[in-house]
């Protein structure tokens, strides 16, 4: 017994055991892993700031519609109310991709917010009208729609500068995963609200949530962009792009 003893302690550690602790004990994060995107703390408060910037986003665009039907009974109306909010998406999203390379983009995108904030709380005192006017419904919400479209590319230009080149996988599938779970929380919260004490309220906390992404943007430090020179200017860049697509 004692000799087994002694020669337990005069052990010396191997490889296999080395290995075995590594395994067993100290495990280190995997690089490229939502995980390991998440311990970056700019990228962190981003992320959860336009996490619930979106469902407020998402409660006033489903609401929108039903409400928009509520006041008129016409799906004439309905789909205006829709193109206004999402069709900027289509026509200036590339104007917004342009911008984010020439301008600061911490500052287009707190402009961007604020406006969408401001005219979200316009939205919600128009709402307050028993008959509001619809023609200012619609401009109102276009004009959510355009901050929205010139915003968005800024966003994810901003993703990569968060996050370390080998941690950016995982930060690409949070973006994912936070735009989709807006989709699903927002309707469900709002459809809620809307049900017990109409459509202002949604509409007022819309636009509060702005205020979660504004923070954000403020909180975080991440490196500037030298903005390339272009023959032409935004329309050069415009040009551009699609030529690289096409």
């Amino acid at each position: 017994m004692r000799r087994s003893l002694a020669l337990m302690s005069t052990h010396e550690p191997g490889t296999e055991d080395a290995t075995d602790a590594f395994v067993d004990g100290d495990r280190t994060l995997v690089r490229g892993t939502a995980q390991a995107a998440l311990r970056h703390r700019d990228f962190r408060v981003v992320w959860s700031g336009m996490f619930a910037s979106n469902i407020g986003t998402w409660m006033q665009n489903v609401l929108l519609g039903a409400y928009g039907y509520t006041l008129t009974h016409s799906e004439t109306y309905v789909a205006l109310l829709f193109f206004a909010q999402l069709g900027p998406l289509l026509v200036l999203s590339n104007v917004g991709g342009v911008l984010a390379d020439v301008v600061d983009r911490r500052r287009l995108l707190l402009i961007c917010q604020v406006q969408q904030l401001v005219f979200s709380l316009v939205l919600a005192g128009l709402a307050t009208s028993s008959h509001p006017d619809e023609v200012l419904l619609v401009l109102c919400v276009l004009v959510i729609g355009v901050g929205n479209a010139l915003g968005a590319p800024a966003l994810n230009s901003i993703l990569p500068t968060l996050v370390p080149k080998p941690d950016l996988p995982g930060a690409v599938a949070l973006q994912s995963v936070q735009m989709n779970l807006s989709r699903v929380v927002g309707p469900a919260i709002g459809a809620a609200i809307y049900a017990g004490v109409g459509a202002s309220p949604v509409f007022v906390l819309n636009a509060l949530t702005y205020l979660f992404a504004i923070v954000a943007l403020l909180a975080v430090q991440y490196p500037g962009h030298v903005a390339e020179s272009a023959p032409g200017g935004i329309w050069a860049r415009l040009a551009q792009g699609f030529a690289v697509v096409r």
